[in-house]
C-alpha cells in the first residue's frame, strides 16, 4: 500500500470569518484519489453581536430604571422633610411665651438647607434652576438660596428681620388650652386688659419686608411643583 502527503486546502482566515467557504476540500489518498468535504457552519456573527448589544441595553435600561427609583425616592423625603420643617415653623410664629426664643431660626435653617437638597436632587433629573420658571420665580428661588448659602457656608443662619406684634390678652384668652395654663385677665369693667409683644420675622426683598412664613410657604410651592414635574413617570 503506497500512502501520499495529503494536500492542505488553502483556507485563509478571512476566508474562514467573511466567506465561510462550504467547498473547502481536504485530499488523501490511498491507492487512488479520494476526496473528504469538509463542510463549515455558517455562523451569523453580526447577528450575535446585535444581540448581545441589545441585552446590554436591556440590563442599562433597567439598571437606570433603579437609579431612577432610588432618585425620586431620595428626592421625596427631603420633600416630606422640607414640609415637615415648615410646619415647625408655623406652629412655632404662633407661640407667644416659647421656652427656646431662637427655636424658629433653628426651624428656618433647616427648612432651607432641605428644600435646596431638593433641588440639587432634581438637577439629577433634569432641573435647570437657570432656564425653570418666570424670571420672578429664578429670581426668588435665587433669594432663597442665597439664605440657604448664608446658613451653610457664612453666617450660620438666615439674613432675618424681627419686629414685635403686640398681641391682647383676650385674644390668646379664647385659644383651647387647659384652665391651668394660658393667660387670664381679671380687672374691673372698661379696664384696658393689656397685651404681650410676639416675635415676627422678616426678609428684605427689594427694599421691602416680607414675612418669613409667606416666603418660605410660596417656596414650599415652587418645590412641591418642581418635584411633581421632574419626577413625574415617563408617557
Amino acid at each position: 500500500m503506497r500512502l501520499r502527503r495529503a494536500r492542505s486546502a488553502d483556507i485563509g482566515r478571512y476566508d474562514y470569518l467573511d466567506r465561510f467557504r462550504l467547498d473547502a476540500e481536504l485530499r488523501e489518498t490511498r491507492q487512488g484519489s479520494t476526496r473528504y468535504v469538509v463542510c463549515l457552519e455558517k455562523v451569523n456573527l453580526a447577528g450575535g453581536e446585535r444581540r448581545a448589544w441589545q441585552e446590554l441595553e436591556q440590563l442599562e435600561g433597567k439598571a437606570l430604571s433603579v437609579q431612577g427609583k432610588r432618585m425620586s425616592e431620595h428626592v421625596n423625603a427631603k420633600l416630606r422633610e422640607t414640609e415637615f420643617f415648615f410646619q415647625k415653623l408655623v406652629s412655632e410664629s404662633e407661640k407667644v411665651v416659647t421656652p427656646e426664643p431662637e427655636a424658629f431660626l433653628y426651624y428656618l435653617n433647616t427648612f432651607l438647607v432641605a428644600g435646596e437638597s431638593v433641588r440639587y436632587l432634581l438637577e439629577g433629573k433634569g432641573y435647570d434652576w437657570r432656564e425653570w420658571g418666570t424670571e420672578e420665580e429664578r429670581g426668588f428661588l435665587t433669594f432663597m438660596n442665597e439664605q440657604r448659602s448664608l446658613v451653610v457656608h457664612d453666617e450660620g443662619g438666615a439674613e432675618t428681620e424681627v419686629d414685635w406684634v403686640f398681641v391682647p390678652f383676650v385674644e390668646l384668652r379664647d385659644r383651647p388650652s387647659h384652665p391651668a395654663y394660658g393667660f387670664h385677665v381679671f380687672a374691673p369693667p372698661g379696664t384696658d386688659p393689656g397685651g404681650i409683644g410676639r416675635r415676627t420675622y422678616f426678609f428684605k426683598i427689594d427694599g421691602k419686608d416680607e414675612s418669613v412664613i409667606e416666603c418660605c410657604k410660596r417656596y414650599l410651592t415652587l418645590v412641591e411643583t418642581l418635584v411633581g414635574e421632574f419626577t413625574r413617570p415617563a408617557g
